[in-house]
């Protein structure tokens, strides 16, 4: 007979192997909020993390390089600062797996100016928690936003955008040609002041697809459950939205 493990001896191995793998994945540990990453690779939290009040950056983690991936593994990113996750002007940028909690916006990668080249942001398999006013806010050619919950957002007043109405609150917002929004669920929308609140909002989007998501609205507000505005040959279809005051609103225009 072979030797016997202890359950001790396992969890210590199981930890070993699990940190081994992260090493063998060229995985570079965050340990600590908030971070900026200044060099492209795989980031993973190295654990649940959370940004103090008193710090100076306005985000949780900050994007400044291209191709980079943001593994949260399955921890929570928290706190009450401007942005949990933030990219401005990146490509080739994914984060997945894990929560983002508390901040004003959850995700935003934004677009500054048009680029040559496709963003192609991927936001997948992440809860994103009590935000604010907007839980995922992406601007940029070819995205992709799956797989995501974003739970209970709204209660600012202050608009993130020109886009957007004092009060509003608004779970996904996405902007910029060929951005896929599949299979997403939001469920608890709180405006303020009698704002409408939107489920998914696509605008200015040409050859995009929304399809797959649940928006799931409640009494007492003014929702929309997939706004549309502004763009054009997009297909809408297999959502489930219920509880709003109106399902899906879409007008097109022409880029000239």
């Amino acid at each position: 007979m072979g030797p016997r493990l202890s359950l001790c001896s396992v969890a210590v191995l199981g930890l070993w192997a699990a940190g081994a793998s992260a090493q063998e994945s060229g995985c570079r540990i965050i340990d600590t909020v908030p971070f900026s990453i200044k060099a492209s690779g795989v980031y993973c939290l190295g654990g649940d993390l959370e940004v103090a009040q008193d710090a100076r950056a306005p985000y949780g983690i900050f994007v400044g390089v291209d191709d980079v991936t943001v593994d949260l593994g399955g921890h929570r990113l928290a706190g009450s600062k401007e942005t949990g996750i933030l990219g401005m002007q990146r490509r080739r940028v994914t984060v997945r797996n894990g929560t983002v909690a508390g901040f004003r916006t959850g995700i935003a990668f934004l677009r500054m100016r048009p680029r040559p080249e496709p963003e192609e942001i991927r936001i997948e398999h992440l809860k994103i928690i009590g935000s604010r006013n907007t839980g995922i806010n992406v601007t940029g050619s070819n995205a992709v936003i799956r797989g995501n919950m974003v739970l209970e957002t709204g209660g600012d007043r202050k608009p993130v955008g020109a886009w957007q109405k004092p009060g509003s609150a608004v779970a996904i917002r996405v902007e910029g040609q060929g951005l896929r929004v599949i299979d997403n669920r939001v469920k608890g929308l709180h405006p303020r002041d009698g704002a409408v609140a939107y489920g998914i909002y696509v605008y200015k989007t040409r050859e995009g697809e929304v399809a797959g998501n649940t928006v799931e609205g409640q009494t007492g507000i003014r929702l929309v459950g997939i706004m549309v505005p502004r763009s054009a040959q997009m297909v809408v279809t297999g959502n489930n939205v219920t509880g709003a005051t109106q399902e899906v609103v879409r007008y097109s225009y022409s880029n000239r």
